[in-house]
């Protein structure tokens, strides 16, 4: 890319509603959360903030090591997408624009829509409106299957250690991609195994941190 502050990837990260500044209280349960996700299989999508309540799965363009001095409730666990992959499957950046510009916009991309209003100050944000820093991408759809990602990402070694310390005391989410035949799962070709997959593309932030 042409820039440090941009990269071919968009990445999906985790926010807890754990009340605390302590990394020791929230990288937890933000593992936690990852690893719901990942037994699961996918990211489900949401329809909170978004107008006419369509379910969306909601990304971030800034580049991977952003999230090390990021200081909101997102925390350094996450997934990464190929930012072509979720163009093709439809995401597309949000449109920041105040509210009275929606009607604006046509209503089957208005899931589009984020409130960006710097100049009205309200009685919880005198500063205005401005989420602009999350640089946000938006796929409509219930959910997206993890194993379209790239990346995990964890913030050390020691986290990485303890995804494949799950994977090998056998919790019961092996799965694959693949079609039913007779009642039973048949493989896709090359016969890789859903741990097999997230073995081989979890990263970590250590050296970032």
């Amino acid at each position: 890319m042409k820039r440090e502050d941009s990269s071919n990837y968009v990445y999906h990260w985790i926010k807890t509603d754990t009340e605390s500044d302590d990394p020791d209280v929230l990288f937890p349960a933000a593992f936690d959360v990852i690893k719901s996700i990942i037994h699961d299989g996918v990211i489900r999508g949401s329809d909170k903030f978004i107008i006419g309540k369509d379910k969306c799965v909601c990304f971030t363009e800034s580049p991977r090591n952003f999230i090390v001095s990021d200081v909101s409730r997102y925390q350094p666990f996450g997934f990464g997408f190929s930012k072509k992959r979720i163009f093709e499957m439809g995401g597309r950046p949000v449109i920041y624009q105040p509210s009275s510009e929606l009607p604006l916009i046509d209503k089957s991309i208005r899931w589009r829509h984020v409130q960006y209003d710097p100049v009205t100050e309200t009685t919880t944000n005198k500063l205005g409106v401005d989420f602009t820093w999350e640089r946000e991408w938006r796929l409509k759809a219930d959910e997206i299957d993890i194993l379209e990602c790239v990346e995990i990402v964890v913030p050390s070694q020691k986290y990485a250690k303890a995804i494949n310390d799950w994977i090998d005391a056998g919790i019961d989410f092996t799965m694959w991609r693949n079609d039913v035949s007779y009642g039973y799962p048949v493989p896709d070709e090359p016969y890789i195994s859903y741990d097999e997959r997230f073995r081989s593309i979890i990263l970590t932030l250590a050296d970032e941190i």
